[in-house]
């Protein structure tokens, strides 16, 4: 059965408190058009969840705009407004709980595409996954000092036909063996 959740504003969550919250096997779900603000933890949080389609939101002025661990895999995010979230706009990492359906807790193939990134202490922070793709998204610096995209133990990733991060204020930081995809765009290094 699929889920949907759509078109709702979602806001004032507590500091624990993620707008909208995919948990354990929220497989196959549709989150589209909502507003997601001013939460303290993420607006969208995901754990061990597959195969979402996350379209057409706005992800603004929580912690992290969209958060996913414990082995998240398959989702597409797409066409979505991220912006000005105080740590990071797209945050993955391993996560503390055990997983119960994957092997693992890594997230794998998960794929952001024509999103528009603005904002944040770190605008992207990939780690302990694998697969991630970025593809045609639009980087902004917004109300942060420059944009940093951070790859943490994180193998295979594809960044391809992004704009924005070819100017003086972009960062890149790729640490602890990640790698890309030999299909990224020039530029990202080491190849895998």
């Amino acid at each position: 059965m699929t889920s949907a959740i759509q078109g709702n504003e979602v806001y004032g969550g507590a500091e624990t408190s993620a707008g909208i919250f995919l948990h354990r096997s929220s497989d196959d779900a549709i989150v589209k058009g909502n507003y997601v603000h001013d939460n303290g933890d993420a607006g969208l949080a995901m754990l061990e969840s597959f195969n979402a389609d996350v379209s057409d939101n706005t992800f603004e002025n929580n912690k992290y705009g969209v958060r996913f661990s414990v082995g998240c895999a398959d989702n597409v995010f797409s066409e979505n407004t991220i912006s000005n979230n105080s740590k990071y706009n797209a945050y993955s990492y391993l996560g503390s709980d055990e997983p119960d359906v994957v092997s693992s807790g890594r997230s794998q193939n998960n794929v952001f595409s024509q999103n528009s990134f603005a904002g944040a202490a770190e605008t992207i922070k990939i780690k302990e996954a694998d697969g991630t793709q970025f593809l045609d998204n639009v980087f902004e610096v917004g109300d942060a000092d420059g944009l940093v995209v951070r790859f943490d133990d994180a193998t295979g990733n594809l960044m391809k036909g992004n704009t924005g991060l070819d100017d003086g204020e972009f960062e890149l930081k790729v640490t602890n063996d990640s790698c890309f995809d030999e299909e990224s765009d020039s530029g990202y290094e080491p190849l895998c």
